[in-house]
């Protein structure tokens, strides 16, 4: 009789564990981490430099170690010389536009 009582106990036990993981139903998947486009600095490649430009159009390149205030500055890239970022530029300019 004790045998069967401590096999219906731990048929019971082994039960209700079961059925506590399973009620909390879907397991938990971690989050994504989807980072802020703040965080993440990006690096030029060979060959490029830093561009920085104003709402006028006027920029300063990294070329002669030239710098701007974060305030004055509206769009920042990578090119190889100046007239690749002034295309960027304008077409940052015209994506704002639409």
């Amino acid at each position: 009789m004790k045998n069967k009582m401590n096999g219906i106990l731990g048929m019971a036990l082994a039960m209700a564990m079961m059925s506590e993981a399973h009620s909390y139903g879907v397991e938990e998947r971690p989050r994504k981490f989807i980072p802020n486009d703040n965080d993440i600095e990006t690096k030029p490649n060979k060959g490029q430099f830093h561009y920085w430009f104003r709402k006028d159009g006027t920029f300063l390149s990294e070329k002669k170690s030239e710098r701007m205030k974060k305030e004055d500055c509206v769009f920042t890239c990578f090119a190889i010389n100046d007239k690749n970022a002034i295309k960027k530029f304008k077409a940052f300019v015209q994506k704002l536009n639409y």
